[in-house]
């Protein structure tokens, strides 16, 4: 079977580096010449070429050991900061005694993010035993910023989710004039919002998340942590619901 282009690119590189261990071990014996090495090179080239499957599995060794390395640091990250997030004052949705819990680091301005979200509205209304933690993360730009601090403000007037909506289902320029036209669309008090979302306490709020972010290994949106299981990046509705399924059959992350 002929070899995809992306998997022959790691295998080159696993083959050069390969190559270019042998090759000192080979000039420190005097005994081997310069062609008998050359030699010795091209065999051990064509071995590998002609056996891709050793190098795919020493990669794919190398990932899952790197994997597993990542998820055992995580686990312990995630263990000591635990209760200080689930108890955090991070906009939320769902009982607190759910026995799933998923929490989303997101940017407004993050394409994935906003295919997530209808995901994650849909999860909403169908499962009334799922807790939602939703971690402001704006790392994409100042606006993500500015759109930030505004939707914890909404969030003091108690309409996190309608403004969390209007500016995830929105795809242009979210300016000011923008955030104040959709705070009145969904019944907000613009005047207190501007305040609110400039105290310093809304500041500290981001930073924190950003932190914590960084702390648990998250670099990108979105990013789901369900339960105990980190799954980086874009899910899916079905992959979302097939996680919430074996966590409560007990084939998964550990119950909260």
């Amino acid at each position: 079977m002929a070899l995809k282009p992306l998997r022959l690119i790691p295998m080159t590189l696993a083959c050069a580096a390969v190559l270019s261990v042998s090759t000192p071990v080979l000039a420190q014996q005097a005994s081997v010449s310069d062609e008998e090495r050359a030699k010795i090179e091209t065999v051990i080239q064509e071995y590998l070429m002609s056996n891709p499957g050793i190098i795919i599995n020493a990669l794919e060794k190398h990932q899952n050991n790197r994997q597993a390395e990542q998820d055992k640091q995580f686990q312990s990250v995630f263990k000591t900061n635990k209760d200080a997030l689930y108890a955090s004052n991070a906009p939320s949705f769902g009982p607190k005694d759910a026995d799933v819990t998923i929490v989303e680091f997101y940017d407004y301005n993050c394409g994935y993010c906003k295919k997530a979200f209808a995901d994650v509205a849909k999860l909403r209304d169908e499962d009334k035993n799922v807790r939602f933690i939703f971690m402001e993360m704006p790392i994409l730009s100042e606006n993500s910023y500015e759109v930030a601090k505004w939707s914890l403000a909404a969030d003091k007037q108690g309409k996190f989710f309608e403004f969390h909506t209007a500016l995830m289902q929105f795809t242009g320029m979210k300016d000011k004039a923008f955030l104040e036209k959709t705070a009145k669309e969904v019944g907000l008090d613009t005047a207190k919002m501007a305040t609110d979302a400039e105290a310093k306490e809304v500041h500290e709020h981001i930073e924190a998340n950003l932190k914590m972010a960084r702390e648990l290994g998250i670099s990108g949106t979105p990013g789901f942590i369900i339960n105990d299981k980190l799954v980086p990046g874009y899910m899916g509705y079905d992959s979302m619901k097939g996680t919430i399924a074996d966590i409560r059959a007990g084939k998964d992350a550990g119950k909260n």
